[in-house]
């Protein structure tokens, strides 16, 4: 309890709540860091999404948030896998709570993201390129995929995130057929599908 008394606390002193209170369950450990997802900031995310060669999966999260430390371990060996096997997908993760909050990010979006041909976020989200993204429930964990050229942007369906002993093989699946022209693009090593023994 002192802790959440604290750590809300030092939110609102940061500003970090301007659009909602802190979440009911986080606790004293941390989501920690990861060899698969690059940790992106508000002046790193579009620039990262930026891609004409690759797909971006990004994961909103907060580092204390007990969801998002549930997902890691199966969002990382997906991630893991795909990247392995193909060139046209790569990973990041931007952390909610650190930045400002969905305010901050939605706002950061809407005025900066340009469609293919210069296109503006109203433009675009009329097009219907925009799916999912929900402007009043940003609530972490949540997941996006990005498609390569600023060509759309789609939230990952919430099911598929990698909850569950299966969540990685649900996210490996849903990228692979989300992914427009998905290759297996890169050489096997010759040593196994994956640490472990887990195939596909």
């Amino acid at each position: 309890m002192v802790l959440r008394i604290l750590l809300g606390a030092a939110a609102v002193a940061s500003g970090v709540l301007a659009d909602r209170e802190m979440p009911r369950d986080w606790n004293e450990n941390h989501v920690g860091r990861s060899k698969f997802f690059e940790e992106l900031s508000d002046d790193s995310l579009l620039k990262f999404t930026n891609d004409t060669t690759a797909d971006s999966i990004i994961v909103l999260y907060g580092d204390q948030c007990s969801h998002c430390q549930e997902l890691k371990p199966m969002q990382d060996k997906a991630a893991k896998k795909i990247l392995e096997e193909s060139s046209m997908v790569k990973f990041g993760r931007y952390d909610l709570h650190r930045f400002g909050g969905a305010a901050s990010l939605v706002a950061n979006i809407k005025r900066k993201w340009t469609g293919p041909n210069g296109e503006s976020f109203d433009e675009m989200e009329a097009k219907g390129a925009v799916i999912g993204l929900n402007y009043d429930n940003l609530a972490i964990p949540q997941m996006y995929h990005f498609r390569r050229g600023n060509q759309m942007i789609q939230q990952v369906p919430h099911g598929e995130i990698g909850w569950g002993p299966q969540g990685n093989q649900n996210l490996k699946k849903w990228i692979r057929m989300s992914v427009s022209e998905y290759a297996k693009d890169k050489k096997r090593s010759g040593k196994g599908e994956e640490e472990g023994g887990e195939g596909g």
